[in-house]
């Protein structure tokens, strides 16, 4: 029952905090986020940020979690791929990008 209280505890922090944005990743982490403010039943808002590096089969899972929790979604184009230090793939690359 541990689970419940970290989503029951959230929905206490979405309903004092709302509105809100959440930025979705496609993890657990941030899909749990998104899934106990809808829970909350209070407005919010998920970004996205569309990488040209991600599968098109893991954009469709995001796509379709969003849809089912029914929320309102704001893409934009990530540009990982135009950072040098990126490109040279270091093991702190995930730094450059999400910078």
């Amino acid at each position: 029952m541990k689970e419940y209280a970290v989503v029951e505890k959230l929905k206490i922090w979405f309903e004092e905090n709302a509105p809100v944005a959440i930025c979705f990743s496609g993890g657990m982490d941030s899909g749990l986020l998104i899934y106990a403010a809808k829970e909350a039943a209070v407005p919010f808002v998920v970004f996205y940020g569309v990488s040209a590096v991600e599968s098109v089969e893991s954009k469709a899972q995001i796509y379709s979690f969003v849809r089912w929790v029914d929320a309102s979604l704001c893409c934009f184009k990530t540009n990982e791929l135009k950072i040098e230090k990126y490109l040279e793939n270091p093991s702190d690359r995930c730094y450059y990008c999400k910078k």
